[in-house]
């Protein structure tokens, strides 16, 4: 029941952020919010925004190939009565940002500025167990969190077909 009641107040913003970075010492106080919430948060650097870009495009191709999933996403974005995505929430043209966006197959209603997403900051987020009692590699700063989500970033590129 909870998921679906997050599901009916969550929103998402598509439109590229702003041209002033977030500061490094609010990027930290979130990512140990996070922690506290019971989640881990890893502010990629400018080598994993562009990993990120190469996965998100290869998802997408993949995404535009599957009928399946092109069903359903016509299925989510033409819902009306506060389930799916409404034309008012999809851009009305693809953004210009350096990691894209998702193909709703569908122009919205949302104005897109002509603003880029170069000063936008990008982060994974996992979960830690149990909340507010991390476990040594969610730690602020720790050597092994940060090597092991590495790692993780060069397994998942190495699947996705894109070489790290």
């Amino acid at each position: 029941m909870r998921a679906v009641q997050c599901m009916q107040v969550r929103h998402t913003d598509r439109r590229p952020v702003s041209d002033e970075p977030v500061p490094d010492d609010s990027l930290s106080a979130i990512a140990a919010a996070a922690v506290q919430e019971g989640a881990r948060l890893e502010v990629l650097d400018r080598d994993q925004v562009l990993q990120l870009a190469a996965s998100a495009s290869q998802a997408a191709t993949v995404e535009a190939e599957d009928s399946r999933l092109r069903e359903e996403l016509e299925y989510w974005t033409s819902r009306a009565g506060g389930t799916g995505l409404t034309p008012e929430v999809l851009p009305e043209q693809p953004a210009q940002t350096t990691v894209p966006g998702r193909d709703f197959g569908r122009a919205g209603t949302l104005p897109v500025g002509p603003g880029h997403d170069r000063a936008a900051s990008y982060a994974v987020r996992s979960r830690c167990r149990p909340p507010g009692r991390p476990c040594a590699s969610c730690s602020p700063g720790s050597a092994t969190r940060t090597s092991a989500w590495r790692e993780q970033v060069v397994d998942t590129s190495a699947v996705s077909g894109d070489a790290a």
